[in-house]
């Protein structure tokens, strides 16, 4: 691919491939293009030359810079975030039983009625395959480990989010996008902003992480261990 901004020329004959599973670091000086390279993997850019391709259907977690949530709002609301979705078809199903509920309590149906009771309940089992296929019965077990794996303590978890430190915040996030389970893992310089004990905690997460990881990261003891690849950009 080429990139151009303005008439500042950024990229030029970046050819790469990223397998399933796979995880690459991408390096370089400051002004390389790492960081153009993940936006335009991400969609946020277009290329001026050559084409970005990804799987169809992939899900992609990419977590560039910490967005605003709710005042109030503790650590662990802001993580369950991730489950934004399965809440909701949890809550559709909740609605649906007591529909059901109502209905067979009834006794003897009239027609309407149980054309009516067989409606939900084909739209009850749609949804209870689409929760179990997504992993919507998983969710407190994925809370759970990947909580543990950063190193998130209970007493962390209530804690409120505004009032974290930038490092802080970060962490929470990546363990938000962690918890959504993304096919591919995007990461921008991840360990700005974070201790040392944070950084090793999510170093580890990262390692046992199964899906794809493309990371940009000028620290050389993060990503060394963990990664199957590296991609340097020459200025």
């Amino acid at each position: 691919v080429k990139k151009y901004y303005g008439v500042q020329l950024v990229l030029e004959n970046i050819t790469f491939e990223v397998q399933d599973g796979e995880r690459v670091a991408i390096i370089g000086k400051n002004g390389s293009g790492k960081s153009t390279i993940l936006k335009l993997i991400t969609r946020q850019e277009s290329p001026d030359a050559g084409t970005v391709s990804i799987r169809k259907n992939t899900v992609t977690g990419y977590l560039e810079q910490i967005p605003e949530y709710e005042e109030g709002m503790t650590v662990s609301q802001v993580c369950r975030l991730a489950f934004e979705k399965l809440d909701g078809i949890r809550e559709e199903m909740t609605v649906l039983e007591k529909r059901m509920e109502e209905l067979t309590c009834k006794g003897t149906l009239s027609e309407e009625e149980t054309n009516r009771l067989e409606a939900i309940l084909k739209r009850y089992t749609s949804l209870q395959t689409q929760y179990e296929t997504e992993g919507g019965y998983e969710t407190e077990e994925r809370f759970s480990r990947i909580c543990t794996g950063l190193k998130l303590s209970e007493s962390f978890l209530k804690a409120e989010f505004g009032r974290l430190s930038g490092g802080e915040e970060t962490l929470v996030c990546l363990a938000k996008t962690l918890l959504q389970e993304p096919d591919l893992l995007i990461l921008d310089e991840p360990t700005n902003h974070l201790d040392e004990p944070a950084k090793d905690a999510l170093k580890e997460a990262l390692a046992a992480y199964e899906g794809t990881v493309i990371l940009v990261s000028h620290e050389e003891r993060f990503y060394r261990d963990w990664t199957d690849r590296l991609i340097s950009m020459e200025k």
